[in-house]
């Protein structure tokens, strides 16, 4: 979400049962809107995302 020169972003990552949801979310200049999502994405598998994601994509994997 834009919130005048600031970029807001949240990032949840949920299992498909939703048993277990991870969330990192924040703030920063629009200009550093791409920093901002890999240091989120980057929080969000240090916290265990990968397992969540294993599940979604196990018969379905990325190309």
């Amino acid at each position: 979400m834009l919130d005048g020169d600031q970029v807001w972003l949240r990032a949840p990552v949920g299992s498909p049962d939703s048993t277990a949801v991870i969330r990192s979310e924040g703030r920063a200049p629009l200009a550093q809107a791409e920093q901002l999502g890999l240091c989120l994405a980057d929080d969000l598998l240090d916290r265990g995302t990968c397992a969540i994601l294993a599940q979604v994509y196990q018969d379905d994997p990325p190309q």
